[in-house]
């Protein structure tokens, strides 16, 4: 990988933190949030029905052997998304028509591509959360379009714009709308339903925006205080017919000192006709996020929110995947 030029660099490995990067921008729009791991909700302390909201965080996470079969046959397989324990979980809360919000580099590429295939990790996939595998490897720049004001989606599929409520004077990609939200977790985020605090995910208490200072913020309820010099306008972009202005946003795909490397990302697919791609790579226009949209929400995307490389960006990303798990 480095030909020997990055022998003398350091850089940032897993630092097990990342929770705090989801609740840093989930704290800057007005929430609280709580966290739990996996093991927790694997061993089945969790009750799901408690809460309404969960923020999934998988990061690099796969299904991985142990480089023998003898060990395998000791420890089994280890680190497959969304094992039973989660796949409980996370149906609790959408049948009681919560919100559910999951980032993750392999988040299509597990649900295939293991040692150990488990057909019902797809099925879970494609019933629940409703997304499919497309590709991985999906994006070399790290470079994710999104759209800017009222209206609709990437691709123009009605799936849904980010700018103010109005469409009006947002900052390039601002998201200028008041919303609620959830929180953030090392892997199975939860918010309670009074928003007092329960784990991993998020709380439930509304907001203004995090800025609106016209050179900084996110904007208020009316979009007025958003950065200066981005108002979204009506045009229309490239070959798909993508609405509004485009902003383009930067996951780490290279080594970097305090940000993990995203080598292989993860293109996804909606699936039914309720789920709409949201985000798209910028070099191919492959799907980078999807969101569902009926009995309960669903917002996946096929990279990790953690890598987000502004922090701007971060605060503005979650406090759009919030508005949108909060409007059942």
């Amino acid at each position: 990988m480095s030909n020997a030029d990055l022998e003398t660099v350091v850089f940032a490995g897993n630092t097990f933190d990342f929770a705090s990067v989801h609740g840093d921008a989930i704290r800057e729009n007005g929430l609280n949030f709580v966290t739990v791991s996996e093991a927790a909700v694997e061993s089945g302390l969790v009750d799901g029905s408690q809460y309404r909201l969960v923020d999934l965080i998988l990061g690099n996470q796969r299904q991985v052997d142990n480089q023998s079969a003898f060990a395998d046959s000791i420890v089994g397989y280890r680190f497959g998304i969304y094992g039973p324990g989660i796949q409980s979980l996370l149906e609790e809360v959408t049948s009681s028509g919560g919100g559910v919000f999951v980032s993750g580099a392999h988040v299509g590429t597990d649900l295939l591509h293991r040692p150990q295939p488990d057909s019902l990790v797809g099925l879970f996939a494609r019933e629940v959360l409703k997304y499919d595998f497309t590709a991985n490897h999906a994006s070399r720049t790290g470079s994710v379009i999104w759209p800017t004001s009222g209206g609709d989606g990437v691709g123009g599929d009605g799936s849904g714009g980010i700018g103010s409520r109005d469409g009006s004077g947002a900052r390039a990609g601002s998201v200028a709308g008041g919303g609620d939200g959830v929180g953030g977790d090392g892997s199975a985020g939860i918010g309670s339903r009074d928003g007092s605090g329960a784990r991993a995910g998020s709380v439930a208490s509304g907001g203004d925006g995090v800025g609106g200072d016209g050179s900084a913020g996110i904007g208020s309820r009316d979009g007025s205080g958003a950065r200066a010099g981005s108002v979204a306008t009506g045009e229309s972009v490239g070959s798909r017919g993508m609405t509004n202005m485009r902003r383009v946003m930067n996951f780490n795909t290279q080594p970097h000192p305090t940000i993990y490397r995203v080598d292989a990302p993860d293109a996804i697919k909606p699936i039914g006709d309720q789920a709409k791609t949201w985000l798209r790579y910028a070099e191919n226009e492959f799907s980078a996020g999807v969101r569902y949209e009926g009995d309960y929400r669903v917002v996946v995307l096929g990279f990790p929110f953690e890598t987000v490389m502004d922090e701007l960006d971060r605060k503005e990303l979650m406090r759009e995947v919030l508005r949108f798990l909060r409007k059942n």
